[in-house]
């Protein structure tokens, strides 16, 4: 087969894909308190009375000769009052607190995956010659080698002297 007439396809496939996760999440929380207060006050007052009554009495009488009789009374009345108040009170108070908390928790979850896929494809049409026989992939190999040394593999493909010797013949068809 001529050198210039045999083809060889190369085909690389690149894929990439991307996956972005969003994550958001909202919390609300909400207490509600009730507080009971209840208050008893109970008020006991005794009161003491004493009352203490002194009388004197003084009478004097004086009779004339004409039998005139004259009573002269005095009276003397003397009241003493003791007012005792105990006044005892007691206050008794029950508070009762109660509190609610309701929590609410949202998260949303966001995932976007993007897929990329590139294909490029190369025909060979001289590779034939670099080694005849070889596997496709072999001879795209070589080829980039001779003819594209600087596209994939760089320096360390024109290093070789017999590779550098068919440069020209091969990448010229």
């Amino acid at each position: 087969m001529d050198k210039w007439t045999q083809t060889y396809t190369y085909i690389h496939t690149h894929t990439h894909t991307h996956t972005h996760t969003h994550t958001h999440t909202h919390t609300l929380t909400h207490s509600h308190a009730h507080t009971y207060t209840h208050t008893h006050t109970h008020t006991h007052t005794h009161t003491h009375t004493h009352t203490h009554t002194h009388t004197h009495t003084h009478t004097h009488t004086h009779t004339h000769t004409h039998t005139h009789t004259h009573t002269h009374t005095h009276t003397h009345t003397h009241t003493h009052t003791h007012t005792h108040t105990h006044t005892h009170t007691h206050t008794h108070t029950h508070t009762h607190t109660h509190t609610h908390t309701h929590t609410h928790t949202h998260t949303h979850t966001h995932t976007h995956t993007h897929t990329h896929t590139h294909t490029h494809t190369h025909t060979l049409g001289n590779a034939g010659i670099l080694y005849p026989g070889a596997t496709p992939d072999v001879q795209a190999y070589l080829y980039k080698c001779i003819c594209q040394p600087t596209l994939t593999y760089g320096l360390e493909c024109m290093s070789s002297t017999a590779i550098q010797m068919r440069r020209l013949e091969s990448c010229t068809g």
